[in-house]
Parts: structure tokens; sequence; C-alpha cells
């Protein structure tokens, strides 16, 4: 059976810190215990990098090591082959926010929240 590979957004990371029983942090823990692969490229690290450093109680170094360089993806990933999730919370924030997208395949699962994304996890 192959592992759940997941795209996360930097909103997973900063639920997970604030929220430790979320759905994001599930996520996060499925990373930590090998059941899921996170997907990433380094314009989206830096960028979760960047915010959770202007947040002190979340910071930076709790998060790196979830970032496997084996799972860096050599180009920006092109979510736009990828459906919608059917859920109203996201589905609203994809209309507001056009160019990020919540999505999800056969394979791999691009997440905003961890809330409903990757139903396999939890």
């Amino acid at each position: 059976m192959s592992k759940c590979r997941l795209v996360l957004d930097t909103n997973v990371f900063v639920a997970a810190g604030f929220e430790p029983k979320s759905a994001s942090a599930r996520l996060l823990e499925a990373l930590r215990q090998g059941r899921c692969r996170m997907i990433w490229h380094r314009t989206t690290q830096r960028e979760t990098e960047r915010v959770l450093r202007r947040i002190p109680p979340l910071g930076w170094q709790r998060f790196a090591a979830l970032f496997w360089p084996e799972e860096e993806h050599p180009a920006e990933l092109d979510l736009t082959p990828f459906d919608a999730i059917e859920d109203p919370t996201i589905a609203n924030l994809l209309r507001s926010r056009p160019r990020r997208k919540a999505c999800s395949s056969a394979t791999t699962i691009i997440c905003l929240r961890g809330a409903t994304c990757c139903p396999s996890v939890f």
C-alpha cells in the first residue's frame, strides 16, 4: 500500500501549532510517524519558515524536520490538474483566493487546512 502524499499550505502548520488536537496536527503527526509523505518545493518551505519564525509561540524548529530532503519537488507544484475538495469552508476560500487550491487526486492531496483533506490519516 502506498503512503498518503500531501502538499501542505502554511496554514496547516500554523493551525497545528496552535491547536495540538486539530486535524492539522494529526496530519503533521502522520508525517512524523511516516504514514504520509509531504511533497514540497523550496518556495513553499521558505514561506512556511518565514511565517512560523514571525509567530514566537510556534517557531520554525519544531516543524523544520518535516521537510525531508528526499521529498523535495524539483519544480514549482502545478495544482491545476486536481479537483477541489467538496467542503463548503474550503470552497468559499477557493472562491476568494483563486490562485490557492485545496485539491485531491488518487495519489496526492493538497491541503489548505487539515480538516477534511486526508480522511485516511485520521
